[in-house]
């Protein structure tokens, strides 16, 4: 299949388009290419299942409330990669739920991040959340 995008600073995601920038602040280290749909990032090692390497993070995400509203510190990202993150947050949020959120990172700036809950686990009075993501947007400052 022959590549989708003409812009070097875009990559294709699932159906989604997403800037070099942002993927660098997701996995700093990852390359990717855009050749075609078999192209996609690897996993960790042999025995994780992934589809990309994830990203250890301590970052504040701020969840949308559903009225347009983030609440700044109702969630932390835990850990990122190119498809998604895990989430902890006392938020109640069901699989399937289409959410939005916000991370805030000193070095890299404001992303705005569209996806849907893929699951949850109970983790004492948090809940800990896979985030598949449909959108991710670098917004200015």
């Amino acid at each position: 299949m022959a590549p989708l995008l003409s812009d070097p600073l875009s990559i294709r995601i699932g159906l989604c388009i997403v800037s070099v920038p942002v993927l660098i602040f997701a996995v700093k280290s990852l390359r990717l290419s855009v050749e075609g749909d078999d192209d996609r990032p690897a996993a960790d090692t042999k025995r994780d299942k992934r589809r990309a390497k994830r990203e250890l993070t301590d970052e504040s995400f701020d969840l949308d409330d559903g009225a347009g509203n983030f609440t700044p510190g109702n969630a932390r990202l835990l850990d990122m990669s190119v498809w998604g993150a895990r989430i902890s947050s006392g938020v109640q949020l069901e699989q399937g739920q289409l959410i939005r959120g916000r991370i805030r990172s000193s070095n890299e700036g404001r992303l705005d991040v569209k996806g849907h809950v893929v699951w949850a686990k109970p983790n004492g009075n948090l809940t800990l959340y896979g985030i598949e993501f449909e959108k991710v947007t670098r917004v200015s400052s």
